[in-house]
């Protein structure tokens, strides 16, 4: 094997590699912004603040009755 045809195969093979890496890259990076992903987030993020909300005014740390509607009122929008 002469050295021009193993350098040849190495160029082939080096860049079949780094094309299959970079469309992989592409793919997961295209992924991770679609709506489904980051829908859940923002699901998983709302119950969050519902239950830490819930739990303040258990604790009746909101005094304001006010702020107490607006804050439903949001939570609610956003529902």
């Amino acid at each position: 094997m002469d050295s021009s045809s193993f350098s040849s195969s190495a160029n082939v093979v080096g860049l079949a590699t780094g094309s299959i890496t970079i469309f992989g890259l592409f793919v997961a990076f295209y992924r991770s912004h679609l709506p489904g992903p980051k829908y859940k987030d923002l699901e998983q993020l709302l119950q969050e603040t519902e239950s830490i909300y819930e739990s303040t005014v258990e604790a009746n740390l909101l005094l304001d009755e006010q702020f107490r509607e607006d804050v439903q009122d949001r939570l609610a929008q956003c529902v």
